[in-house]
């Protein structure tokens, strides 16, 4: 069943537009994992801790925590923009014949983002740019450098050639995108004008209210269309804050019974610990993790903000959206656990919520407050153990596709040492690829253990023998067998040990 589940999704995974969208979000570590933890430090229920903070130092601490929360999470949809048009020039660097003139494409779709989204009746208004706002820049990003390029493939055959105009090749790079640029931001331009004539706004909510449509008596297939929609976008990066704000204004407009008001129901119960009920797949990382150290370090990572409902550091760090392997349990767990709540609070098993509670509220927690009754929060422990159960598989899944992929990097490693050992202009440590990131890896990983006087050599020795075959002495050979990747080739190690220093 893993290694059916691994080759399915990996069909999927190998797409240049998914490995260009991964590497994108994993650029964004960094600063999804800062700001999620000051988000978490400045949301934490606790009225003690919240008072200190907001006293301390005259309000100084406060200020600190707000400080890394917005220079990082609050403006996280510009760092997608321009990590999506780096992941995508470097990956269609043949369409500046080969040069990655990084700059052109990162800054033409952050001009038509501000056409798109940031202009305003004639002002520029930067809202809506923390996560909220990444589907956004995952849409422009994409179209608007699909257009720059083949503008730029198509021009570089005759208009754009300025090779006569200056002998450096920079300033050949920046004329011939002037043609292409241009088109590009008048069409975005134009396209926005359109939309303001058909429309009034390019607010992506006000295209949801036709197909989201809470009943009065809040039945079962508006509690499924709900989480099913919320789901999809937010496994292609739209954010649930945007639906959240959606169900808000059709729940101020629709009798619904209290069990099923947005912030009781819809994220105490259907989305435990965040979207895609992620709480369950970070114990099935710590499941998993015995084996996968990627697992079990990202959800060391993760663990704090994720027991306050941010799970932005395990969506775009791991990365979960976008990730085939992750699809299917990401919808279907909110869904199972949207189902198996509405079920429990209609049948009388959980007593109706009579109690609002800040969204930061961790699991299990969240339910009794919320409910006054230990049964909520039985029925929160539920929901979680059946999205670790359906997220489980699926993570086994993605460690066997890994650890394969990690195979085939480590067998082109030793080859490139091999080669590179004849030839001295050749240095796989550097190289900017899988094969010099994993080279680095071993290196890094030998000093540790030489330092610790534990590197993974041992001797194995050959006879000598006579004419006669008589044992007359042998040879001591020095040998590597790594745990994971078997035995390596005596020349890479010498390669690898000679580069490492």
């Amino acid at each position: 069943m893993i290694e059916s589940l691994s080759s399915i999704a990996a069909r999927f995974a190998e797409r240049r537009l998914v490995r260009i969208l991964n590497n994108a979000f994993v650029r964004l570590v960094p600063f999804v994992i800062v700001g999620a933890i000051a988000l978490a430090i400045l949301n934490l229920p606790i009225p003690i801790f919240q008072d200190y903070i907001a006293d301390g130092l005259d309000g100084r601490l406060s200020d600190f925590a707000q400080l890394l929360t917005d220079s990082t999470y609050s403006v996280i949809t510009l760092a997608a923009l321009c990590s999506i048009s780096l992941s995508y020039a470097l990956e269609y660097v043949d369409a500046w014949n080969g040069r990655p003139y990084l700059f052109v494409p990162m800054f033409t779709s952050f001009s038509c983002f501000v056409i798109l989204f940031v202009w305003q009746d004639g002002s520029l208004n930067f809202i809506n740019i923390g996560t909220d706002g990444i589907f956004r820049a995952l849409i422009v990003s994409l179209s608007s450098l699909k257009l720059l390029f083949w503008l730029t493939h198509l021009t570089s055959r005759g208009l754009a050639d300025f090779r006569g105009f200056d002998a450096n090749l920079l300033v050949h790079s920046a004329f011939s995108a002037v043609l292409p640029v241009t088109i590009t931001l008048v069409v975005s331009a134009g396209l926005r004008i359109v939309i303001d004539m058909l429309f009034g706004t390019t607010e992506i909510t006000q295209y949801l209210l036709p197909f989201i449509e809470v009943s009065e008596s809040a039945s079962y297939p508006a509690v499924v269309l709900t989480v099913l929609t919320s789901q999809l976008m937010a496994f292609f990066g739209a954010h649930n804050f945007v639906l959240f704000n959606l169900l808000q204004t059709i729940n101020e407009v629709s009798s619904i019974p209290a069990p099923f008001t947005v912030q009781g129901y819809y994220l105490q119960f259907a989305l435990v610990g965040g979207s895609g009920a992620t709480f369950g797949l970070l114990v099935a990382m710590v499941i998993a993790g015995r084996d996968w150290r990627k697992s079990r370090r990202m959800a060391r990572v993760a663990l704090f903000p994720m027991l306050f409902n941010i799970n932005e550091s395990l969506l775009y760090g791991f990365p979960v959206i976008f990730n085939p392997f992750y699809f299917v349990p990401f919808i279907i767990a909110p869904l199972m656990s949207a189902s198996i709540s509405y079920v429990a609070f209609s049948l009388g098993i959980v007593p109706p919520i009579t109690n609002m509670v800040a969204w930061t509220i961790p699991p299990i927690l969240s339910g009794y407050i919320s409910t006054g009754s230990i049964a909520a929060s039985v029925l929160q422990a539920v929901c979680i153990l059946v999205s670790v159960a359906l997220y489980y598989p699926f993570v086994r899944a993605h460690r066997f596709h890994e650890l394969q992929q990690r195979h085939h990097r480590f067998d082109l490693m030793v080859k490139a040492l091999d080669a590179a050992a004849h030839d001295r202009e050749a240095i796989v440590v550097n190289r900017d690829d899988r094969v010099g990131e994993l080279a680095r890896e071993f290196s890094a990983a030998l000093k540790v253990q030489a330092k610790q006087n534990k590197l993974p050599f041992f001797l194995v020795y050959q006879p000598k023998t006579d004419q006669a075959g008589k044992l007359v002495g042998s040879e001591a050979l020095l040998r590597w067998h790594d745990t994971e990747m078997g035995s390596i080739s005596p020349m890479a190690i010498i390669e690898l040990m000679d580069e490492s220093g």
